[in-house]
């Protein structure tokens, strides 16, 4: 993210990674390898609308006789909770991907969202989502949005907020600053706790 708001959410897994329950999901059915976890370096992640993402570094089982390999669980819920706040704090505008991935981040409807930001419906709010139309959201609309968005995720510091609107560039972008994703020591630090 361009706007320099940096807020490092800590990596969660849920609960402890037990890696005999993977012993049935190799690739190759015949596999007698084992899987242990591992720091992948770099990967490209598919991360909902959003699309592939180069991301620091992840947590994986990984057999290295079949080459499969399974985020562990929790790894990518912390990582779109990460995501999700980069873009709720971004003072630039959001892509029509952007928008649709928080939507679907926070678990809301078009239609519900489109009710929440002050959009007349669905349909409107569609389009403004939509790569291929180009009717577009409005910055006061983002602004609303991420206000809401702010809220959900229970941030308070108005100084965070009132950065959304102060000293903008209405044509700039936000990017998803890999600085403040699990870098290889945060990924270390949960395979040492694995």
């Amino acid at each position: 993210m361009a706007s320099g708001n940096k807020m490092k959410i800590e990596v969660k897994l849920l609960g402890h990674i037990d890696l005999r329950k993977y012993s049935d999901a190799h690739k190759d059915l015949d596999c007698k390898g084992k899987f242990k976890l591992e720091v992948v370096n770099n990967p490209l992640l598919p991360v909902g609308a959003l699309g592939p993402i180069r991301v620091p570094a992840v947590l994986m089982a990984v057999c290295k006789d079949c080459k499969t390999a399974f985020l562990v669980p929790g790894f990518r819920e912390s990582l779109e909770l990460m995501i999700a706040t980069q873009l709720a704090l971004s003072k630039e505008m959001l892509s029509k991907p952007q928008i649709k991935f928080l939507r679907q981040h926070f678990d809301l409807t078009q239609e519900a969202l489109a009710l929440k930001i002050g959009i007349p419906d669905r349909h409107t709010f569609s389009k403004m989502e939509s790569i291929t139309s180009p009717r577009t959201m409005s910055l006061e609309t983002q602004v609303i949005m991420k206000l809401l968005f702010a809220k959900i995720l229970g941030i308070k510091e108005a100084e965070k907020l009132y950065s959304l609107v102060e000293n903008r560039d209405d044509n700039a972008v936000a990017e998803i600053d890999s600085s403040a994703l699990p870098s290889e020591e945060d990924v270390k630090k949960l395979l040492d706790a694995g």
